[in-house]
């Protein structure tokens, strides 16, 4: 499970259609947590689960900003954006 929202937060850093302040909140966020770890020390959670807590949000964030959806924690195009586009092909007879 970690490994795969890791995964999926790699291929959203990389998407050009996540906002680049949403990548930077988040990148900033979890260096300040890993070079600050005790800044919080009154919070008794494990280090692994505040980042993976972290980059589960970002996930759910970053993913509706890129249209996309995440089904059985996979990547899917959303379908409903794109229901009333009829693609076709044809040459013009003149």
């Amino acid at each position: 499970m970690f490994v795969r929202t890791i995964t999926q937060v790699w291929q959203l850093l990389r998407n050009k259609r996540v906002n680049f302040s949403t990548k930077l909140i988040y990148v900033l966020t979890m260096a300040v947590y890993t070079l600050s770890p005790d800044f919080l020390p009154f919070l008794p959670f494990d280090d692994i689960f505040v980042i993976w807590l972290a980059s589960r949000i970002f996930v759910g964030v970053a993913s509706r900003e890129a249209g996309l959806r995440g089904s059985n924690n996979r990547f899917k195009k959303d379908k409903d954006k794109d229901k009333d586009v009829i693609d076709t092909k044809g040459d013009f007879v003149e």
